[in-house]
């Protein structure tokens, strides 16, 4: 079984992309949302958590640094016998957030760059507008470069994007209410 091709409703040329149009996938038409959601169309549940792992270049000092900035622990670390790779799970105790690195021994060691297929950000949402705010003094604390909050003209809610020492791109969101 095929999954469907998600098709663009308003599909912008590369010409009125360069002015600012977006390519809109758009949310699904409420006739063709399930109620129940995934229970009744018969997939699998999951928890809605995520558990990301980072390929990351130096274990130990990312370790670190996600340590500082999420005031997290370390759940577990693993290195097998071959040393082909560590890795480390991090969890910040508060919310349950965990978050696992990975190093490659033989792995490439080039910044992370979001222009490849693959990962573009990780971003991490926060309940009110004032947290950005709050994110931005402890982010000025640490010494991490940020783009400070962002209201961008095309939507309501608010971002804070940051990179952690291998160039992954993070981003603390705000949703605004509807």
């Amino acid at each position: 079984m095929g999954m469907a091709p998600i098709v663009s409703r308003a599909p912008a040329s590369p010409a009125r992309r360069a002015q600012g149009a977006t390519v809109a996938v758009g949310p699904d038409p409420p006739e063709s949302r399930v109620p129940g959601g995934l229970a009744e169309c018969g997939v699998p549940r999951i928890t809605g958590h995520l558990s990301p792992t980072l390929t990351v270049t130096d274990l130990e000092r990312s370790v670190a640094w996600y340590r500082e900035l999420f005031g997290m622990t370390v759940r577990r670390a693993y290195e097998p016998a071959d040393a082909s790779q560590r890795d480390a799970c991090l969890v910040e105790p508060g919310t349950g957030l965990e978050l696992c690195l990975v190093e490659y021994a033989h792995g490439a060691r080039q910044p992370f760059n979001e222009f490849v297929p693959g990962l573009d950000h990780l971003e991490f949402l926060v309940a009110a507008r004032g947290d950005l705010d709050d994110w931005v003094a402890r982010l000025d604390a640490l010494g991490v470069a940020h783009s400070g909050v962002k209201e961008p003209p095309y939507t309501r809610n608010a971002i804070l994007t940051f990179r952690d020492p291998d160039n992954i791109q993070l981003e603390f969101f705000w949703r605004a209410p509807p």
